[in-house]
């Protein structure tokens, strides 16, 4: 094959943020399971008040925060949803 240098490092680049793609995923796979989430590809508008807000949660531990406040992170969680929240504090 011959490849130019240019194409050589534009498949670089894009290999590079697949790979960065598939960290996000896997990462945000393993919050969601451990937050307690076990059909992955259930449609959001189908989700509990405390399932969504679990979720809102998952979204931003994704991006690894150095800190996070939380003012009544349980507030809209039953007894079961709270216990598996904290397995992140």
């Amino acid at each position: 094959m011959n490849w130019k240098k240019g194409e050589l490092h534009k498949n670089k680049q894009l290999l590079e943020k697949a790979e960065d793609i598939w960290e996000i995923e896997i990462k945000a796979k393993t919050i969601l399971t451990k937050l307690g989430f076990t059909n992955l590809h259930e449609k959001i508008n189908k989700l509990s008040v405390g399932q969504r807000r679990k979720l809102d949660l998952a979204r931003v531990l994704v991006n690894h925060p150095h800190l996070l406040l939380l003012d009544e992170p349980t507030n809209h969680l039953d007894l079961k949803q709270s216990s598996g929240f904290r397995i992140f504090y």
